[in-house]
């Protein structure tokens, strides 16, 4: 018997992404919208919400702050969805990781020693009182995150994610007498001695033989993700201008 008679049809196939209801006329189209805080693709629209996104487009209306309205050749399957989450996500990463990878260049040729990055992660509940007002959301910012250790980690950094316990951290700033900042946080990641935990690093002559390929490899994979960004712009400056003729 062929088992996909009794598979039930997908509950969001008719949502409106953008809506968020149920509706007849929800399909792909050749519109999308984008969240800059959140990474979020919305693909398939109701009539009427498909509607109001042309307006944006066509300038009668203007969209959210948060929100960009691009018009596409073809509806967008959700796997391109994904991908241009994707490319959101490294845009990001790769906004700060020429002045990271200096920041711990510097310290690693200050004390003669490999640098281990401490990152700190938590829940929602936590993100969001720590980040009061904050533009991203927590899942996106997780995401952000873990693009920036994996590009720390091809350059030859050391990076570890510490779940920070909101109680322990708020006692640890009173008594360093410190506000929160990321700063702190890193700080207090890399003080608690729970957290504390051996590298497995390779033999002192080898490191020494490998330190010089290593920074050449760095600089090659930033000035890779200064290709990508200006690859990306010239994407986006496509794609307005597609949009503007439409």
């Amino acid at each position: 018997m062929n088992s996909d008679f009794n598979k039930s049809p997908d509950p969001n196939a008719t949502r409106c992404d953008l809506w968020g209801q149920h509706q007849k006329s929800v399909r792909p189209r050749r519109v999308i919208t984008v969240g800059k805080n959140s990474g979020t693709v919305r693909t398939k629209f109701c009539d009427q919400c498909a509607a109001l996104v042309k307006e944006w487009l066509g300038g009668a209306q203007s969209p959210p702050e948060d929100t960009i309205a691009v018009a596409t050749n073809e509806p967008l399957t959700p796997a391109q969805g994904e991908q241009v989450t994707h490319c959101l996500v490294e845009t990001e990463a790769d906004r700060d990781l020429l002045r990271m990878v200096e920041k711990y260049e510097a310290l690693e040729k200050q004390s003669g020693k490999r640098v281990q990055v401490c990152i700190a992660d938590y829940d929602e509940i936590t993100y969001n009182f720590l980040h009061l007002g904050t533009e991203r959301t927590h899942g996106f910012w997780r995401m952000i995150n873990h693009a920036t250790a994996r590009k720390l980690r091809e350059v030859g950094f050391h990076v570890r994610f510490v779940s920070l316990d909101l109680d322990e951290y708020m006692a640890w700033l009173a008594r360093e007498n410190l506000h929160d900042s990321s700063t702190a946080r890193s700080q207090f990641a890399a003080a608690n001695p729970i957290w504390k935990w051996r590298l497995n690093l390779r033999c002192p002559p080898c490191r020494l033989v490998n330190q010089g390929k290593k920074l050449r490899r760095r600089r090659r994979v930033l000035n890779r993700g200064e290709k990508l960004r200006r690859r990306r712009r010239r994407l986006t400056c496509h794609a307005n201008a597609t949009a503007g003729r439409d």
